[in-house]
């Protein structure tokens, strides 16, 4: 553009320099410059004439030459397209870019090869041009921007996946046949011969362990380890649920009863598959299939320990029966008893045994002696694990809740508990009895004492585990009182012990706590500890126990004693101290 509009601004002025010194019909002079004119005139609108008042006479440049460089021309012009160009010319640029012949002056650092001249000077040379001017080449086009590619639309947030399921892919269970026979963090259930994991203090991780029984029918009852189903003050086990194999069970509608680390609620008829337990938090974790049975008495399979007929020597190892179980209703109690092999509902053995009942704790689920009562039948003792709390405790529920514990113990009380399930037939009791309670299960065994002379004539012994003050003063029997060194609840037992008459012992677990006393209750979460922290694990506190109650029973009892150096001769240990009354 820029070449273009000088060309035609050499073209006319070739053609004022040509006319230049010539006349018109009016025999005036055309000229260019003052120095074209004669003597006394000067150039005005392109011809000579005398100069007016204020007119002065200025010398002007030499005219246009031909040249090849800008040293061809004279000073005050330039070499532009073979011509010399006067530097002040009307819009003509001078070399060094600036414009005294009035054109707008360019900003400051302008760069003068810019190749746009503005409009506004185009238009008023177009406007001078009094011949036909070369016609003016269109410029080229700007190039079109390359069009901005547009944004790549943000994609949708895909929608939140439900939480899949995760499977708690565990190594078979190691067997196991006595109370230490498992790894750490481990306890032996010896009524299906295996190791289960157990939480000894609640840990910041949901975790499923395990289920039982592997396999059932209708109305047994399934119980499910873990860790963590929920938490905090307002978490309960309302905020977890339970699917076997596509049965949903409902925390409500199952009677399900829970803690945060065991669910306990009848099988629905009907199910199987695998087992599946949803938290607090939605996360889904699955264990393995459980397999529906028959209602009735179910066959030994190999799948569990078979009675060996043979007295231990070790008073850890299971004794020489297996340790058969039935859910009964009538008692609210899961019962255990010596049979031909271990798990739900298996053919009992015949033959008369020690009947020993529980009490649980206030808070404590009531199906949480499974370890003692798999222990105590495979030596040879009928124990009923009951809830023993259905109706309170408070005052005007304590009257009927020891009146219903009552009128159920003498249910159970020189017995055949074949009548209860044909799978216990010929499995009968004595009509002593002796008691184990945890907690304030104290108060309340102590309540049925005072409120049935019956029941109090053949208590052959009671055994108080974790007593808390408020209710337990002089029970029957040879008397054995458990305590534990970080136990914050149950505390030392010390004053209970006092009040009891000899013969009596009071046992305390060094290095545990409330909560292993049980088979898998803990007390308080990660944001509340009302338990000390314990030093041990639960299957080194249940062996302790064991140590003692099986000595007790049979001694109470009268029947052959195993192991009576654990009554008579203190034996030392850094797990237990041993405190005597006679």
């Amino acid at each position: 553009m820029r070449t273009c509009f000088r060309l035609l601004c050499f073209a006319a002025i070739a053609a004022l320099c040509i006319a230049c010194g010539q006349t018109n019909e009016g025999e005036d002079i055309a000229c260019l410059w003052d120095t074209d004119c004669p003597s006394g005139q000067i150039c005005q609108d392109g011809f000579c004439a005398p100069p007016g008042d204020g007119d002065a006479i200025e010398e002007q440049p030499a005219p246009i030459g031909e040249c090849s460089v800008n040293e061809d021309c004279d000073p005050g012009y330039f070499c532009e397209n073979h011509f010399c160009i006067p530097e002040n010319l009307p819009d003509a640029d001078r070399p060094d870019g600036d414009k005294p012949d009035g054109d707008e002056e360019t900003e400051e650092g302008e760069d003068e090869t810019e190749e746009v001249e503005s409009a506004d000077a185009e238009d008023e040379f177009d406007g001078d041009m009094d011949d036909d001017p070369e016609p003016e080449l269109e410029p080229e086009p700007d190039p079109e921007p390359e069009p901005e590619p547009e944004p790549e639309p943000e994609p949708e947030p895909e929608p939140e996946p439900e939480l899949e399921p995760e499977i708690e892919e565990e190594a078979p269970p190691t067997p196991c046949d006595s109370i230490d026979g498992c790894a750490t963090g481990e306890v032996c259930n010896l009524s299906l011969g295996r190791c289960e994991r157990r939480a000894d203090v609640a840990g910041p991780t949901y975790e499923l362990y395990s289920f039982a029984p592997p396999s059932g029918a209708a109305d047994d009852k399934m119980t499910i380890d873990g860790n963590l189903f929920y938490y905090g003050l307002f978490g309960t086990y309302l905020n977890t649920s339970v699917v076997i194999g596509s049965t949903a069970i409902s925390p409500i509608w199952s009677g399900m009863e829970g803690d945060q680390n065991r669910l306990v609620f009848n099988i629905p008829a009907g199910v199987s598959g695998v087992v599946s337990v949803r938290n607090m938090d939605g996360l889904v974790l699955l264990l393995g299939s459980f397999t529906p049975a028959g209602a009735g008495v179910a066959a030994c399979d190999g799948s569990t320990p078979a009675e060996s007929g043979v007295w231990p020597t070790e008073i850890l190892s299971a004794g020489p029966y297996a340790a058969g179980y039935v859910d009964v209703a009538t008692l609210e109690a899961r019962v255990f008893y010596p049979a031909h092999c271990g798990g739900v509902r298996r053919a009992g053995i015949d033959g008369t045994y020690p009947l020993v009942f529980t009490f649980r704790a206030n808070t404590q689920l009531w199906l949480n002696f499974e370890y003692l009562g798999q222990f105590l039948a495979s030596w040879g003792v009928v124990t009923v694990v009951a809830e023993s709390n259905r109706t309170g405790s408070e005052a005007g529920d304590f009257d009927a809740s020891v009146t219903d514990l009552a009128s159920r113990i003498n249910t159970a009380r020189n017995k055949d508990f074949g009548t209860f399930h044909a799978a216990m037939n010929g499995v009968r009791t004595t009509s002593a009895t002796a008691f184990l309670s945890l907690g304030k299960g104290a108060t309340r065994l102590q309540g049925v004492i005072n409120k049935d002379s019956t029941i109090a004539a053949n208590t052959a012994a009671t055994i108080v585990i974790g007593p808390i003050e408020d209710g337990a003063t002089l029970l029957p029997g040879l008397t054995l009182v458990f305590a534990a060194s970080q136990d914050d609840i149950g505390g030392d037992g010390a004053a209970l012990y006092g009040r009891q008459p000899a013969p009596k012992w009071r046992v305390t677990v060094q290095g545990g706590n409330h909560g292993l006393f049980t088979d898998h209750g803990i007390w308080g979460d990660l944001a509340e500890g009302f338990d000390g922290a314990p030093t041990i694990g639960r299957a080194e506190q249940h062996s302790v126990v064991v140590r003692f109650v099986l000595p007790l029973v049979e001694r109470a009892f009268n029947l052959a004693e195993h192991f009576p150096e654990y009554l008579d001769s203190r034996p030392a240990s850094s797990l237990f101290t041993v405190e005597k009354g006679q």
